[in-house]
């Protein structure tokens, strides 16, 4: 009897590549019909979004902040299965609050902070909960930073495609 290794990949993956895909390694000798050994019965392989994808940051608070203006970040993203947390990246001194809202559909979570001693970054991450077998929806919504006080109408939207570039390189095979 022979044993050999087998190994599975995949070149070239891109964000519409996502998804549950099943693979079966069989031994034939050379007719489709006539099947020697099946070796694997079926193995699922998920490729999932990138684990850790960043959805907003802001850099340099102390340039924004000064005695007239409050700061708030705005992170929202839709859910998925399994299922998405957002978690913040917290200012380092700075004086914020971090609401989180979640219907199960949509996953948001807002940073308001209202004075910063130094400079300081602040930033969403979407995390991916670990579950095999299930694929995932691709990340969509966006995140979008609001001065208020002084500046009340200013509004900056970042969408996540606009971050695509940065996290190909992150996607990984389990």
């Amino acid at each position: 009897m022979y044993f050999y290794d087998f190994a599975f990949g995949i070149l070239g993956l891109q964000p519409e590549d996502a998804g549950t895909y099943r693979v079966t390694l069989i031994d034939y000798n050379g007719l489709y019909d006539n099947v020697h050994l099946l070796h694997h019965t079926y193995r699922l392989v998920t490729i999932y979004q990138p684990s850790a994808p960043l959805l907003c940051e802001f850099q340099d608070l102390t340039s924004v902040l000064d005695d007239r203006n409050d700061y708030k970040l705005t992170c929202s993203i839709r859910n998925a299965y399994p299922v998405i947390d957002i978690k913040v990246i917290e200012p380092n001194e700075c004086t914020f609050e971090s609401h989180y809202y979640d219907d199960g559909i949509h996953s948001e979570v807002t940073v308001s902070i209202t004075y910063c001693e130094g400079n300081s970054t602040v930033g969403c991450v979407a995390i991916q909960r670990q579950l095999e077998f299930m694929s995932i929806n691709g990340y969509s919504d966006s995140c979008f930073w609001e001065m208020t006080k002084s500046n009340p109408g200013t509004l900056h939207t970042v969408s996540t495609s606009d971050l695509k570039h940065a996290l190909e390189e992150q996607y990984r095979v389990v």
